[in-house]
């Protein structure tokens, strides 16, 4: 077994991420966004096999109708279903039951396959299971325009705001917290990571760390050294920059809005 060191916090979120794309490409995961999905070998063979049953089907009923003339055609539709020694209307049926029969079969694989294909999905991306479930498809939005969007933002956040500092309610907080003993020195343990790792959800969005939080909880492994490397921020005050910064994602809930 290899040990990797880490020499802080930035190279442990760098090495869950590593182990992250490691195990989604091991696993052939598609990454979200790209619909392209190869079908599967036994799905090929079954639907090539209905697709020639279906062809020699309509080429037996033409030669029952009397319209069937190619002598070729003829001679290998014999050859493959015997119509000389039981007839055209017995070669026929059995043509049609093969066609109902392995119809049937690919329709079993398919639910067995897309059983399984949850099951993986399950264990993988949660939320993209829960929207197939729902029935809920990912419509094309139309961008918004950056400019209305950065003023609207701008607005918000860049505009100062001048506080009241002699509010009667400021003066009442500070009489209070005269008598509030100071707080201890916080200590983050393993358990204290693990227990607020437990309230995340698996397949939100992530930070500028771009991890997702079903990776932090999985790799167990690495949940003491995260805790001793927040630790060691907190104490020395000296926190990375992605872990203080966020980004404001804008999605468009209703176009007509």
């Amino acid at each position: 077994m290899v040990t990797m060191k880490t020499a802080d916090i930035s190279e442990t979120n760098a090495l869950v991420y590593a182990g992250a794309r490691l195990v989604t490409e091991r696993l052939k995961v598609k990454p979200k966004g790209s619909h392209v999905q190869n079908e599967p070998p036994w799905k090929k063979r079954l639907e090539k096999q209905i697709k020639e049953l279906r062809a020699n089907l309509s080429k037996l009923q033409e030669w029952q109708k009397g319209s069937l003339k190619k002598k070729k055609e003829k001679e290998q539709l014999n050859r493959l279903y015997r119509v000389n020694q039981k007839g055209l209307s017995v070669a026929t049926e059995e043509v049609r039951q093969r066609l109902v029969a392995l119809s049937a079969r690919l329709q079993r694989y398919e639910a067995r396959h897309k059983e399984w294909r949850q099951n993986q999905l399950f264990k993988t991306d949660q939320k993209q299971l829960y929207q197939e479930l729902g029935g809920q498809e990912k419509a094309k939005q139309a961008v918004p325009d950056a400019t209305e969007s950065r003023k609207f933002w701008s607005d918000l956040w860049d505009q100062p705001v001048q506080h009241n500092s002699n509010a009667e309610l400021l003066s009442q907080q500070r009489t209070q917290a005269k008598s509030v003993p100071q707080q201890a020195n916080i200590c983050i343990t393993r358990d204290a990571v693990e227990q607020q790792l437990k309230g995340m959800a698996n397949w939100k969005a992530p930070g500028l760390d771009e991890v997702h939080a079903f990776w932090i909880k999985n790799f167990t492994k690495l949940h003491g050294k995260i805790a001793k490397q927040l630790h060691q921020c907190l104490s020395e005050g000296n926190v990375p920059e992605w872990m203080v910064l966020g980004r404001t994602n804008l999605a468009m809930k209703d176009e007509t809005k």
